[in-house]
């Protein structure tokens, strides 16, 4: 998957993931301002209730990128609190979710 989030500070995580069950491999850039820092991570995803997910994410930035690591806990937003933005398909394959 291709994925771009942004948290409530204005840093943007870009990158690419990899699923294996509730499991993520993850590859991503955070950009703040003009800082970009690369960073690897395995995340754990559950649901906490209704539609709202949450992660744990161990992670690790090269030495170029600060030489940082450790873990992270995110919690996805409510969906009324979040905006909708309309994006254009960019495969043409359906992926289907698997239930946890």
């Amino acid at each position: 998957y291709d994925f771009s989030t942004e948290t409530d500070n204005a840093s943007t995580y870009k990158g690419q993931a990899v699923a294996d069950g509730n499991r993520l491999a993850l590859s991503y850039t955070l950009t703040e301002g003009r800082n970009v820092e690369y960073s690897t991570g395995i995340a754990e995803m559950k649901k906490i209730k209704g539609n709202i997910w949450s992660f744990r994410n161990q992670y690790y930035e090269p030495d170029d990128s600060g030489g940082n690591y450790g873990f992270e806990y995110c919690v996805m937003k409510s969906a009324a609190a979040v905006k909708a933005v309309a994006k254009p398909a960019t495969s043409k394959r359906k992926i289907e979710p698997k239930p946890l």
